[in-house]
C-alpha cells in the first residue's frame, strides 16, 4: 500500500504542468493588459500633441512638434514607438475682393430750349383802322424761352418812319405801348430792340398777343403794322373799325 507522503508527492508533481500552465495564462493575461494599457497611454498623448498644435494655431512654423516618447516593455521587448501628431497646415485667410460701389446714375442735363423766331411782314392793311399806303417792312424777333431774352429787328421800306414799338394787342385791335424800339443808325428805316421779358409777357407774345408798328408824320398813331404771331399760335385778323389807336405820345 502507499503511504500518504507518496500519495502526496505525487499530486504536487503532477500539479507542476497544471501550474505551470496556469502561470503563462496569468502572465499572458498581465502582459495583454500593459499592452492595453500602453496603447491607450500612446492614444492619450498624441491627442494631447494635437490638442496642443492646434491650440497654438498650426505650430508657429517651427522644425514640428516633437513625437512622444515610447514606453519600454518587459521580457527584454522595447517598444519605443511614439505617435507624432504632425499639425496640418492652416489654409491662409480668404481675402475678400474689394467690391467697388457702383458709380452713381448721371442726372441727363436737359438740352436747353431752342430759341423762337418769328417773322414779321408790315402793311397798312392791318393797321388799326387799316389804310392805303404803300409802305412796307419785315421784321424778325427771337425768343430764348429759357431766359426769356428776347430782340427783334425791323426793316421798313417807303416810310419815313418817325417811331417804331411793340404793343400789346390782339389782331385787329389797337393795344398800349410795351417796348419802344430805337432807329439804328437814324434814317437807315432798320429799327431794334432787346430786353428780357416777364413770365406773363412771354405767354402773351407766344399767344400772338403782341404786334409792331412803324409810325409816321402822316399817320402819326401807326401806319404799317404786323402782329408777332408764333407758328404755333393761330390768330384771327379781324380789325375793329370802331378801335380806336392807343398809342402814347412819342
Amino acid at each position: 500500500m502507499i503511504s500518504p507522503e507518496v500519495m502526496n508527492h505525487c499530486s504536487t508533481a503532477a500539479d507542476i504542468p497544471l501550474k505551470r500552465t496556469r502561470f503563462r495564462e496569468l502572465l499572458n493575461r498581465r502582459w495583454g493588459v500593459k499592452m492595453e494599457l500602453e496603447r491607450m497611454k500612446r492614444l492619450l498623448n498624441a491627442v494631447a500633441v494635437f490638442a496642443i498644435l492646434s491650440g497654438c494655431g498650426g505650430g508657429g512654423g517651427g522644425d514640428g512638434a516633437p513625437a512622444a516618447s515610447g514606453t519600454s516593455g518587459t521580457s527584454g521587448t522595447s517598444d519605443t514607438s511614439g505617435t507624432s501628431a504632425a499639425a496640418a497646415p492652416s489654409a491662409p485667410a480668404s481675402t475678400a475682393t474689394p467690391v467697388s460701389a457702383p458709380a452713381p446714375a448721371s442726372t441727363p442735363t436737359p438740352s436747353p430750349a431752342a430759341p423762337v423766331s418769328i417773322n414779321m411782314s408790315l402793311s397798312g392793311a392791318q393797321e388799326v383802322p387799316p389804310n392805303q399806303s404803300g409802305a412796307g417792312g419785315t421784321g424778325t424777333l427771337t425768343l430764348d424761352t429759357a431766359t426769356r431774352q428776347y430782340s427783334a429787328t425791323v426793316t421798313t421800306t417807303g416810310i419815313a418812319g418817325t417811331a417804331a414799338h411793340i404793343h400789346n394787342g390782339a389782331p385787329g385791335v389797337a393795344g398800349p405801348i410795351l417796348f419802344p424800339m430805337t432807329q439804328s443808325p437814324a434814317g437807315s428805316g432798320t429799327w431794334v430792340v432787346s430786353g428780357q421779358l416777364t413770365a406773363d409777357q412771354m405767354n402773351a407774345l407766344l399767344a400772338g398777343q403782341y404786334y409792331v408798328n412803324v409810325h409816321s408824320a402822316a399817320l402819326p398813331n401807326g401806319e404799317i403794322r404786323a402782329q408777332i404771331v408764333p407758328a404755333q399760335a393761330t390768330t384771327t385778323a379781324t380789325a375793329d373799325p370802331n378801335s380806336a389807336p392807343r398809342d402814347v405820345t412819342y
